[in-house]
């Protein structure tokens, strides 16, 4: 069985960056190589937030996580979320 891993937005987002070429490079290697080894899976919350991006950035981002498997957010990691924007760790803004 291959270990699971949560592929939230930034890991995403890096993939096409081209402000950071450094990290661009290395994201895509490891996708094109090693993303297999893995059980990759995103939330809807990643969808979410790349529909959200101007074109031709959310083609791009959605055709790039089109196929990967997509978990339901339980309400423990909705609590979790909401403690994180009560302590101010995220903005709310940044919540989808």
């Amino acid at each position: 069985m291959k270990p699971s891993t949560y592929l939230e937005t930034s890991v995403i987002g890096a993939y096409l960056d081209n402000g950071e070429p450094f990290r661009r490079d290395l994201t895509i290697r490891w996708w094109e190589h090693e993303l297999s080894e893995y059980r990759a899976v995103i939330s809807p919350l990643v969808i979410c937030e790349l529909e959200r991006l101007a074109e031709p950035h959310r083609s791009a981002y959605l055709k790039l996580v089109n196929g990967l498997e997509q978990v339901e957010l339980s309400e423990e990691a909705a609590i979790l979320a909401e403690g994180y924007v009560s302590r101010g760790i995220f903005h709310r803004k940044f919540i989808a």
